[in-house]
């Protein structure tokens, strides 16, 4: 049938081409049955016009049965009660403190889902104090990717190059919103919310405030922690050591600058790592921030008030007015502030790394 339609339409394309011209040639001598022959050219064209429709409609008709085939296999399905992911592969590159992670997961192809880090969980020595400066750097950003062929792969390059991932057990979380404008497919597919949090036992459900308040329908559905451990990193006893290394070299190479220089010409000094040993005149603090006036120039009953520099420091100290301590930080120039008679005094300002 497929073969017989552009036959038959292709024998009447040739008797039309034959009766046309056998017309023409008649027209020009002017005989009777001239005109007969282009009437007589309508009954196959009527053939060849027939023969067109059948054969577009024979070819659409695969195309179409195609088209509904892909359709119904790109529709997502979701025959189990919990998304699951797994850390199938991972790499840690210590040259440029990245990480290199392959998930596998159940999760439908196409969606966009978040990827992140917790903080260490176990170290090879222990740690005890998960609140140390060291173990609070190492949770690191999350980041947006895609499932593909039912894997995540993700290339991350950590916060802070100097803060390496020590050796230690790792937490790995993913999570993903549904609403109609993030992973709408997704969202047609599943059921109301409600249907799904008793559905995805296993899984965090988190609805957003509006889903909350009765307006919408957008929700998260968070994944349990998977684990990975890094092995071929620097242990925490060692990085602590190195740097406490590196404190005491930075320490020992402080500059030693007589205040009067320092006081004279404090942009000239911009920048040095310099230290100070003084007398705390007047110290300030909030949760995050200490400002403290030392007087740096001993005297025979102490150290002068008139000699001062300002410093400031992020975070607070034990210190009290009157202690005596030593600053090193680099010199930021000077600043200026108003005293309580109403009269503009500047100082020397040093952002303090170090107090002692």
């Amino acid at each position: 049938m497929d073969i017989l339609i552009p036959l038959f339409g292709l024998g009447s394309l040739l008797i039309i081409i034959i009766l046309l011209v056998i017309s023409i040639i008649g027209l020009i001598l002017r005989k009777s049955w001239a005109k007969k022959g282009i009437l007589w050219s309508i009954a196959p064209l009527a053939v060849l016009i027939i023969c067109v429709v059948i054969d577009r409609n024979v070819e659409s008709s695969p195309n179409l049965v195609q088209e509904q085939e892909v359709e119904e296999q790109s529709k997502i399905v979701i025959d189990f009660d919990e998304f699951k992911h797994e850390v199938s592969d991972f790499t840690y590159n210590k040259d440029d403190n990245s990480i290199d992670i392959e998930l596998s997961t159940n999760i439908p192809d196409g969606t966009k889902v978040d990827i992140g880090f917790t903080k260490m969980f176990e170290s090879e020595e222990g740690i005890k104090d998960f609140d140390d400066p060291i173990v609070n750097d190492l949770s690191w950003e999350r980041e947006e990717m895609k499932v593909h062929e039912g894997k995540i792969n993700l290339h991350y390059v950590g916060l802070d190059e100097d803060t390496p991932l020590i050796n230690g057990k790792y937490g790995v979380w993913l999570s993903f919103e549904v609403d109609s404008l993030v992973n709408g497919e997704l969202y047609e597919v599943l059921e109301s919310i409600e249907d799904v949090e008793s559905r995805f036992k296993a899984n965090i459900l988190e609805k957003s405030e509006k889903t909350l308040g009765g307006g919408g329908n957008k929700y998260s559905i968070i994944l349990g922690q998977e684990y990975l451990d890094i092995t071929n990193s620097i242990s925490y006893n060692d990085l602590k050591k190195q740097q406490q290394e590196q404190i005491a070299h930075k320490k020992a190479n402080a500059k030693d600058v007589r205040f009067a220089e320092l006081e004279k010409n404090p942009d000239k000094h911009y920048g040095e790592f310099i230290k100070y040993r003084g007398e705390v005149l007047q110290i300030m603090e909030d949760e995050t921030s200490t400002v403290i006036r030392l007087g740096v120039t001993k005297k025979s009953y102490g150290y002068s008030s008139n000699d001062v520099v300002y410093v400031t420091y992020t975070g607070t100290t034990p210190f009290v007015k009157e202690d005596i301590v030593t600053v090193y930080g680099p010199v930021k120039g000077s600043h200026t502030y108003e005293s309580q008679a109403g009269y503009q005094i500047t100082l020397p300002l040093v952002e303090a790394e170090f107090i002692e």
